[in-house]
């Protein structure tokens, strides 16, 4: 059962240098299935092999959210058209907040699949996390993003609290909701829409305390390769 050559792997792009395969998900396949003899695959191929299935997750609900992301199109380029017209030539702002607001309603279906893949990529993260903090793993932003899921996604806070204040808990129970909303950064002139989570209450110096913004469109590519290199060192 622990075995690795008892088990079938499948390498799908076995003409390519490692290197040289995108997504991560498909290389950590591929490092899989050219490893069948190390020792990590020889005496322990489940667990390994099932955090190369988590990479494919995190891709699989990547995919899913850019579709949505495509979706929302038409709604990004007048969000983007808005904010231009704030900077340029503000007596066009309001005919272009109006087309936001006309292009808002065709977006809510795609907003709403992109915050819920949002959700399940948080999950299969926090599964592959507790596979790699044994192997001393070099993640700065998985680690970054890992507080969503244990205050907002994989279980809320107000039902499982630990020392946050009530208000904190009321914050993070809207998260990822569509009552918490959502946000657009703009850079390189495309929309990008980013979620904010509320992890840490005001301190009593002041201030709002500590949020964390989740951008698939900027962090997949990232958190991957953090993922992959886990991998890579284990079976080196």
């Amino acid at each position: 059962m622990k075995d690795a050559r008892f088990h079938g792997t499948t390498d799908p792009m076995p003409g390519l240098a490692l290197a040289e395969i995108v997504p991560a998900a498909a290389r950590a396949r591929a490092l899989i299935a050219r490893s069948k003899t190390h020792a990590a695959l020889a005496n322990d191929f489940p667990r390994v092999n099932g955090a190369a299935e988590m990479l494919d997750g995190l891709q699989y609900h990547f995919e899913n959210y850019a579709r949505h992301r495509q979706a929302m199109a038409p709604h990004d380029d007048a969000v983007l058209a808005h904010q231009r017209a704030l900077v340029v030539d503000g007596s066009m702002a309001e005919p272009m907040a109006r087309a936001v607001s006309e292009t808002l309603e065709a977006a809510a279906e795609p907003l709403r699949g992109a915050r819920h893949e949002v959700i399940a990529y948080l999950n299969v993260l926090g599964r592959y996390y507790y596979f790699a903090r044994g192997l001393q793993p070099a993640f700065t932003r998985v680690v970054e993003l890992l507080p969503i899921r244990h205050k907002v996604t994989a279980h809320r806070s107000i039902d499982m609290p630990k020392g946050e204040s009530d208000n904190l808990r009321d914050i993070q129970a809207m998260a990822l909701t569509t009552l918490a909303g959502h946000m657009y950064s703009f850079p390189g002139g495309r929309a990008e829409l980013s979620f904010q989570v509320k992890v840490g209450d005001a301190p009593a110096t002041g201030g709002f305390g500590d949020f964390i913004d989740i951008c698939l469109e900027r962090d997949h590519d990232v958190v991957s390769a953090e993922c992959y290199a886990v991998l890579e060192v284990l079976l080196r």
